[in-house]
């Protein structure tokens, strides 16, 4: 159910091996077929995107491999239109492209999960939307001109507030991805002293 759901993105944060989170989106996956529970879509999700960071799927940039079929699993999403699975499966997408060194792609993933983000405020989810797309953000701007950085500057206001408020509600959980998030945001504003400070300060609240 939702709990066995967040407890893999929870062992995603915690930074549990890959092959033992998997083990655990697997359970959670069985455990909603079993029951017949709502929450096989998003098990599924998280088990895909589990995989893509494993590298087992088809490529770097998709959740397809042998047992998923990522472009015909959207359309179904899409026919239902229950924005709270619409949502999971765009953060996660740009969650992966994310990690995995896409960023271009990983903003427009994120920028398609916005719609549907209101069903997962305050959840984990939620904290891993506003990390990814930032962080993706962040990176991607500093390949653009001046107006097009600016303009993907701007877009990152929002998530840097999120995650402010995650960082000061629970300091030991989300200090580190508020400080690394900071960090880059100097690096693109051409403040590499801060910068510098910045990705040390991550390194030592994620220790």
């Amino acid at each position: 159910g939702p709990s066995l759901n967040a407890l893999v993105f929870s062992s995603l944060h915690a930074g549990v091996p890959l092959a033992d989170a998997e083990g655990a989106a697997d359970r959670a996956l069985a455990f909603a077929i079993q029951w017949r529970s709502g929450n096989q879509q998003t098990a599924l999700i998280a088990r895909q995107l589990i995989r893509q960071l494993r590298g087992l799927t088809h490529s770097p940039v998709e959740l397809s491999d042998a047992s998923f079929d990522e472009a015909a699993f959207l359309q179904r999403l899409k026919k239902w239109a229950i924005p709270v699975h619409l949502g999971w499966f765009h953060a996660a997408r740009a969650m992966g492209l994310c990690v995995m060194g896409h960023h271009a792609r990983a903003v427009d993933a994120a920028g398609e999960a916005e719609p549907a983000m209101w069903t997962l405020k305050g959840t984990l989810i939620d904290f891993f939307h506003h990390f990814h797309a930032a962080l993706s953000l962040a990176c991607h701007a500093g390949e653009l001109q001046d107006e097009e950085r600016a303009a993907a500057r701007k877009r990152l206001e929002p998530h840097e507030a999120a995650l402010r408020l995650w960082a000061e509600g629970f300091p030991e959980g989300f200090a580190a991805a508020d400080a690394l998030l900071r960090a880059e945001i100097a690096h693109l504003d051409g403040r590499p002293l801060q910068a510098l400070a910045g990705y040390e300060q991550a390194i030592a609240a994620a220790q």
